[in-house]
């Protein structure tokens, strides 16, 4: 009995964690490597954990893992994602469009390139924009002493490269706009 609780238990966890994440605009398992079986390299550690300490069992373990990547959500691109800032409000500018509006655009599959070519909008106006609002984020950071010029700066080193790849609907790699080390010091 103690195992079935233990297990729901860790399976509520994740779930409510990933309505967390979902709410927040992020995936539950972001950054996380997709495994083989398409369950996120965490979950199988959490649960690998729980198997090896008795808590519960290999087949409740592999149950979990099912019923959270069955429950997983197939979405788009998002216009927030955890370790930076993918600054929604500049795109939607830059496309003549709401925030709302560019969220309903990219959570219909559609990708920030495709919503520029049927808006008649030059992909480089998105670019520049998102490069510019991404400055503005730093140098305040900086004036406030959250992070160093100097990260600043790396942050700022290819963010045309990285802004393009969120344009195609990528999640790009480095620091600043959502990438894994964003501007901290």
């Amino acid at each position: 009995m103690k195992k079935s609780l233990a297990a729901v238990g860790l399976a509520a966890s994740l779930a409510v964690g990933g309505l967390g994440g979902m709410t927040l605009g992020t995936p539950a398992v972001a950054g996380a490597a997709e495994t083989a079986t398409g369950a996120a390299g965490w979950v199988q550690e959490a649960l690998r954990g729980l198997v090896g300490e008795g808590k519960i069992s290999q087949e409740q373990a592999d149950a979990v893992q099912t019923a959270l990547q069955e429950a997983k959500p197939d979405r788009g691109p998002r216009l927030h994602a955890r370790g930076g800032h993918m600054h929604p409000a500049a795109v939607a500018e830059a496309l003549g469009m709401t925030p709302a509006e560019l969220r309903t655009a990219l959570e219909g599959g559609q990708t920030i390139r495709q919503v520029a070519a049927a808006r008649n909008v030059d992909v480089q106006r998105v670019v520049d924009a998102l490069v510019a609002a991404e400055k503005t984020h730093l140098d305040a950071a900086v004036a406030a002493g959250k992070v160093t010029r100097e990260r600043a700066d790396a942050a700022l080193a290819n963010a045309a490269e990285r802004a393009t790849a969120l344009v195609d609907g990528q999640r790009p790699a480095g620091p600043g706009f959502g990438g894994r080390g964003g501007p901290r010091r």
